[in-house]
């Protein structure tokens, strides 16, 4: 296949992809009429600005944020005659009217009395509730600052997002995010201890730490180290003036005194709300105890592969996830499943797995949630060992049309599905007692992985159109 071939996708009579740009299009001329140049300062301006660091501060960048300046960019500005920009009252603005989203670092001056932290309750990747982060924060906002925190939804709001006052007059940049970090510690074992229902929790926002140095009567920066990101609030009103204030003395007592007996968390209720709306199962079934009744045996049958063809490793889904024993033991559960209840047509999509995980989460069978990027590297690894019966690799969804798509048509071998269903003996040869030292034969499957693809256009790249977006957004911004 001509490489030409294989990225031959954006074809610029596709009618959908038409009205995807002209959308764009009409969003960036909003965009331009909203943003506000210049913007009188209040007292909740001088406040937060004060607040914040002068040196540098976050941006969006596409879904990620990143820092407007690189540390080496900070250092050759200020050597050279020159300051690098710094938040004002106009970017406020249009950060609070959703015109751009911000964030900031904290001012590690020493003639600043007072500091903004964040304090972040995430529920990621399907670990965590938009529940459990509420009573996570109110619990933290009652026992570590008499319950005044000023609180709004993450950015995504799948998370919560509380603020507080620091009071670090005379005291260093370095001094006061030691503080910082040693409180955060502190918090996250008192909500690991009492087993809430959050993915993370991060106190954000801390000082950039500068260090100086003279030379020639001159005074030169040496080393310039950004502090952590934290998100400006979008709330605007002047109950984040009056959020609780804790001084650095207070924030060491808490971080080394003992922590007193309190209730632990009460068990979360999952009733699904607006922000968390409930994945019922579908294309027909669910599993039940019986489906799952066999983990631990299901969990031994991994140890095995993973032994035998990745070395002894767990398998990576990226640089942040592992598949764990428990992982594995459930995707194999749902694969023996779906080999029992297959599709009409033969295939398999990724969001059957996701439904029937869900499901049984949320009924209790089981006690790890769903993540994509374990099944999708599973999945794959099985299929490099030969362990998948592809009968069509390919795939494809609609761009911006209500329409249904391929989904790819596969299923375990039927020498898997016996290791699976204990129906036959995993291994050909077992040379002594140990799990590690057993060895099972490569599967028959062809080792194929998923290719979108559509008749008339080939092999198709998925994040083409991320490109042609990106290099739109390039045109207009030029």
């Amino acid at each position: 296949m001509q490489l030409q071939q294989y990225y031959s996708v954006a074809d610029p009579d596709i009618a959908a992809f038409k009205a995807h740009l002209a959308k764009k299009d009409q969003q960036r001329k909003q965009l331009r009429s909203r943003i506000v140049r210049r913007a009188k300062k209040t007292p909740l301006h001088h406040a937060l600005l004060n607040a914040f660091s002068t040196w540098n501060y976050g941006v969006t960048d596409g879904p990620k944020r990143r820092y407007a300046y690189k540390p080496v960019t900070v250092l050759g500005r200020f050597n050279g005659g020159r300051r690098s920009k710094s938040l004002c009252a106009a970017d406020l603005e249009n950060h609070w009217r959703n015109n751009d989203t911000l964030y900031y670092m904290s001012s590690g001056d020493r003639k600043q009395d007072r500091i903004l932290v964040m304090l972040d309750f995430d529920a990621k990747d399907g670990v965590g509730s938009y529940l459990g982060c509420v009573q996570a924060e109110k619990y933290i906002a009652a026992k570590y600052f008499k319950g005044n925190v000023f609180s709004e939804d993450s950015t995504h709001g799948t998370g919560r997002h509380g603020y507080v006052w620091i009071y670090k007059l005379g005291r260093t940049a370095e001094d006061v995010n030691a503080a910082i970090d040693r409180l955060q510690e502190t918090i996250r074992a008192d909500l690991k201890s009492v087993n809430a229902d959050i993915s993370g929790f991060d106190l954000q926002g801390t000082c950039p730490v500068i260090e100086w140095e003279r030379i020639g009567g001159k005074l030169v920066m040496t080393r310039f180290v950004d502090g952590r990101l934290a998100k400006i609030p979008r709330t605007v009103t002047p109950a984040l003036l009056n959020a609780a204030e804790i001084s650095l003395e207070e924030m060491d007592r808490l971080a080394t005194a003992p922590s007193p007996v309190s209730a632990p968390l009460p068990t979360i209720t999952r009733t699904w709300s607006e922000k968390e709306p409930r994945q019922q199962a579908c294309y027909g079934g669910s599993m039940c105890e019986e489906n799952l009744a066999d983990l631990d045996r299901l969990k031994k049958l991994y140890r095995r592969l993973i032994c035998r063809f990745n070395s002894g490793e767990l398998v990576k889904a990226n640089k942040r996830y592992v598949v764990q024993e428990e992982h594995a033991a459930v995707i194999f559960a749902i694969m023996r499943f779906v080999y029992d209840n297959p599709h009409k047509d033969g295939s398999f999509p990724q969001k059957r797995a996701e439904s029937l995980w869900t499901d049984a989460f949320d009924r209790g069978l089981i006690d790890c949630s769903w993540n994509h990027y374990r099944w999708i590297a599973l999945r794959n690894f099985l299929s490099k060992s030969g362990f998948i019966d592809w009968e069509d690799n390919t795939f494809f969804h609609y761009f911006g049309e209500a329409k249904k798509g391929q989904a790819c048509k596969w299923s375990v071998t039927a020498g898997f599905y016996g290791m699976l269903s204990q129906d036959s003996d995993p291994c050909d040869a077992i040379q002594g007692g140990d799990l590690g030292i057993q060895r099972i034969a490569r599967g028959t499957g062809k080792a194929l992985y998923p290719v979108m693809f559509k008749a008339g256009q080939g092999c198709i790249n998925p994040n083409i159109f991320i490109r042609a977006a990106k290099v739109m957004d390039l045109l207009y911004a030029a």
